[in-house]
């Protein structure tokens, strides 16, 4: 079983870890086009109407996640009637979210100008319309995801999903380099996106074909009072988030500017971009921690959660240093100056990203273990923390350095502690205490160390893409030196040295 738990793990990591790469790069290719070919307004429309559709589909409450989660045990004993029973209700409910994300669209069609701070743009509802009915189309048609995610399959879906974009790159790179079309460009994406989720529900009636069986056994009272729980609390936990994650660029438009956000949306693309990469190879381990909590005992879970926050901390100190290492000159390079930030925007959006990568190990641990308890009203008050701290540092003149900062001051008041809390509190039956002290001990570290690498790297002169390139070099060497020197004793750093080895293996074979 552990065996097949492990193979399961690495192999959709290694999907998800290709396929985050790949889709990277048709991000990073497709804003390059975008900056070429219609400039910094459409770059923030783009940015800004994404963000919107991301505030609306708070609609979904998190019922897939609850769903996932309520499969791995009838996934795990092959129980067929109960698996379709769960499927049935996914898919009714999706159906209900899917018409209240279009009302709900609709409703806010007449306000969007005055989302846009300072700027008339041509068209400015059908372009709107075109992003909502992208986004409405994928709950009539993508709710048997869920299945491939429980049975630890998610590489299924994953190889659909990259094969689409690259479809769907192509035919926009045409769009925008011969006919500058922003409203076409955004048709085909309508297309590509209804077209692989047609294409994935024909492979998991193949793969799944209990599926398409009528026997599917009816949701008891219980099972509906759990789920129905869950769910209230992940909506909430939902709402926060949204507004903690994804209302940056709509405060920035609205008080701001429209351009800022374009300016903004390049830094934040190789962030979350990095970001999602990261998240698919920690995230693709959920399903397999999940099946271990439900056949192990709670020791190895709590000693597994410890490999995990390891694990997910060095990629986070990693991948932060290298950032604040290298964003502004490689800003300049790729975009232009024109679009350069002031290195202080870079330093807290870093450290948002930095704190950000550390919690999820915590994320991925309590939907693991199925803990949703409080998560709602904790979310809410992160969202409305940050929505105040924003705004009123916006009014004392900080600008887009204001919005970020509240981010950041959110994540170290509420988030950092409240998610390991829950974990050790519902899930270990025991103190988070000695575990918060390691965490913030390891924070600091990875402070001083990005810190000290930063310095070290800043003596090279060297300018252009051979610059980022030496630099890059330098500071993962002085990583890896700082990181055997002082954890070589640690078990969760031959833990992962163990993992290296495998995932090499299989690379080779």
């Amino acid at each position: 079983m552990e065996k097949g738990r492990t193979h399961y793990a690495i192999k959709n990591s290694l999907y998800s870890s290709v396929a985050q790469l790949i889709s990277l790069t048709i991000k990073f290719l497709m804003q390059t086009i975008f900056i070429r070919t219609l400039g910094a307004t459409y770059l923030g429309i783009n940015g800004l109407f994404t963000n919107v559709l991301t505030v609306l589909s708070f609609a979904e409450l998190g019922i897939g996640s609850v769903i996932v989660y309520s499969l791995y045990r009838p996934v795990a004993e092959n129980d067929i009637p109960l698996i379709n029973g769960y499927m049935d209700f996914y898919k009714k409910a999706y159906r209900i979210i899917g018409s209240m994300v279009a009302v709900l669209g609709l409703i806010l069609l007449p306000f969007i100008p005055y989302l846009i701070h300072g700027k008339v743009i041509s068209h400015i509802y059908i372009i709107y319309l075109c992003y909502l009915i992208n986004s409405v189309s994928s709950y009539f048609l993508n709710y048997k995801r869920g299945i491939l995610t429980a049975s630890q399959k998610d590489y299924v879906n994953i190889v659909n999903q990259v094969s689409f974009q690259i479809v769907q790159f192509v035919i926009q790179f045409l769009v925008l380099v011969y006919l500058k079309n922003f409203i076409l460009y955004l048709v085909v994406q309508i297309l590509c996106t209804v077209t692989s989720n047609i294409t994935i529900t024909k492979k998991i009636n193949k793969v799944f074909p209990f599926l398409l069986l009528n026997n599917s056994e009816p949701l008891n009272d219980e099972k509906i009072k759990k789920l129905k729980g869950n769910i209230l609390e992940i909506f909430g936990s939902r709402v926060g988030g949204i507004v903690l994650n994804s209302t940056d660029n709509i405060i920035i438009s609205s008080f701001i500017g429209v351009i800022f956000v374009g300016k903004y949306s390049n830094y934040a693309l190789v962030a979350t971009g990095i970001q999602s990469l990261l998240n698919k190879l920690v995230s693709a381990t959920t399903p397999s921690i999940g099946n271990f909590i439900i056949n192990g005992d709670i020791e190895s879970v709590e000693k597994l959660l410890k490999k995990h926050f390891f694990i997910n901390y060095t990629l986070a100190v990693f991948s932060a240093t290298l950032l604040i290492v290298n964003f502004q000159p490689f800003v300049a390079i790729w975009a232009g100056k024109s679009y350069l930030l002031s290195f202080l925007t870079v330093v807290i959006l870093v450290a948002n990203f930095y704190l950000y990568q550390v919690r999820q190990t915590a994320t991925t641990f309590l939907f693991a273990f199925g803990i949703f308890r409080f998560q709602g009203i904790k979310s809410i008050i992160e969202a409305l923390t940050n929505i105040f701290i924003s705004i009123v540092l916006i009014k004392l003149g900080w600008g887009i350095n204001g919005v970020l900062t509240g981010t950041l001051l959110t994540t170290i008041l509420i988030s950092s502690w409240w998610e390991n809390r829950q974990i050790f509190h519902y899930g270990f039956k025991k103190s988070v205490k000695s575990f918060l002290i390691k965490q913030y001990l390891f924070i600091i570290l990875g402070v001083l160390i990005i810190g000290m690498v930063y310095t070290i790297t800043s003596f090279v002169l060297i300018g252009g893409l051979t610059g980022i390139i030496v630099r890059s070099i330098i500071a993962i060497l002085i990583l890896c030196i700082l990181f055997t020197g002082l954890f070589w004793r640690n078990e969760e750093f031959n833990y992962l040295m163990y993992l290296i080895y495998r995932v090499l293996k299989s690379v080779k074979k």
